[in-house]
């Protein structure tokens, strides 16, 4: 059966009304929707930086397995929000591959110095 309820706009809820009743259970209670909301948002609520500690930005491949370490344990503490753990945690993977790739120019850089003929000689 279909809540007999009228919303605002005044058309009629389209919810299945409860067991037994004549109303949904958002009808049957006026309350429940504000408290489900305050619940929502009690479960997102923001956690104050400040007891964060404070880091360099990572430069090598090991700081960075640091950093993710600590996301992880601040994360799993209720100490950082998953949504910004799972953003440092995106960041840090790119940031890996950037490393990375420096790493190998770096290498790169030192071969070619190694094999090209000193300057001013052929």
């Amino acid at each position: 059966m279909q809540c007999e309820a009228t919303k605002r706009d005044g058309i009629r809820c389209r919810a299945n009304a409860l067991s037994g009743a004549k109303r949904c259970s958002f009808h049957a209670d006026p309350n429940k929707a504000a408290s489900l909301g305050k619940k929502g948002g009690l479960s997102r609520k923001f956690l104050p930086f400040t007891h964060l500690t404070e880091l360099d930005p990572p430069e090598t491949a090991e700081q960075v397995r640091k950093l993710l370490g600590h996301v992880l344990v601040e994360t799993r503490s209720n100490q950082l929000a998953a949504k910004i753990g799972n953003a440092c945690a995106v960041i840090a993977g790119v940031l890996l591959k950037a490393v990375e790739q420096s790493d190998i120019e770096t290498r790169l850089r030192r071969l070619e110095d190694q094999l090209s003929p000193p300057k001013g000689r052929r």
